[in-house]
């Protein structure tokens, strides 16, 4: 049986997530997520961000990972990271922007609900976030 042919558990599936070349390459998920998130957190974030602490914001990603599909709450991840809530304001923006993370806004039949509601956190790939 040839790597094709075999079909991945609802668990596999969460931790390989959908990144392409996983599956093209036959990459260990583990490994290639780590070298994304390596590269993106040296490159993309450190020019685009001029993030100093990048250990601090690598934990706040990692935060937000256990944190999917929940509200977020600024206050808390501030006093849990020893940052402002407007660096995680900021912070946030950054994942959004560079399509590590979504914020999906809630649905209310009265406009004025769903401007006032929180949003859900949610990661683009799942095998990022796993």
């Amino acid at each position: 049986m040839n790597a094709h042919d075999h079909r991945l558990t609802l668990n596999e599936q969460i931790y390989h997530g959908f990144f392409p070349a996983i599956y093209q390459d036959q990459l260990n998920p583990t490994k290639a997520y780590r070298n994304y998130i390596q590269t993106y957190l040296e490159k993309d974030v450190r020019n685009i961000a001029a993030i100093k602490n990048l250990i601090q914001f690598q934990a706040f990603m990692q935060l937000c990972a256990g944190h999917i599909s929940q509200v977020t709450d600024h206050t808390a991840f501030a006093n849990e990271l020893g940052v402002s809530s407007n660096t995680i304001k900021h912070w946030l923006s950054i994942l959004e922007t560079s399509y590590i993370i979504f914020r999906l806004k809630p649905y209310a039949e009265n406009i004025g609900k769903r401007l006032i509601k929180s949003p859900k956190l949610y990661f683009t790939d799942v095998g990022l976030a796993a």
